[in-house]
Order: C-alpha cells, then sequence, then structure tokens
C-alpha cells in the first residue's frame, strides 16, 4: 500500500528545496514537526533539524548590589 509520501514524492522534494531546515518544510507544508521529520527520514532529503546560529559573544557577569536605601531588605 503506498503513502500519500511516495505519491507526492516529487512535489515534496520541489518543496524542500528551498527549505533549509525541517522547521522550514513543515511551515511551508503547513504540517506539524512529526510529519516533517518522517518525510525528511522516508525521502532523504537531508535537512537539518535546526538552523546554526553563530555563537554570540561572551558577556562578562554584573553584580547585583544589594539595596542601601531605607527600609530595604
Amino acid at each position: 500500500m503506498p503513502s500519500e509520501i511516495s505519491d507526492r514524492a516529487d512535489e515534496i522534494r520541489a518543496m524542500a528545496a528551498t527549505c533549509k531546515t525541517i522547521l522550514d518544510l513543515a511551515r511551508r507544508a503547513n504540517w506539524n514537526m512529526e510529519t516533517a521529520r518522517h518525510c525528511n527520514a522516508e525521502l532523504g532529503l537531508g535537512l537539518a533539524e535546526k538552523a546554526l546560529r553563530p555563537a554570540s559573544a561572551p558577556h562578562a557577569g554584573v553584580a547585583c548590589p544589594k539595596p542601601v536605601k531605607k527600609g530595604a531588605k
């Protein structure tokens, strides 16, 4: 019994050609993530799970001074 994914394989591959991640494919096809992951695995689309983001520069820690006003706890 052929599945809908194999029936629409050419259409899904054309849609996935413009996508970078599985999330992009899910949004474009209006699917949930489980369906998009299954399509990625079954058709061998090679889409990444997450977009790779460059790491941000490290931030120095900032001390939180204790309140010194009258009535502060």
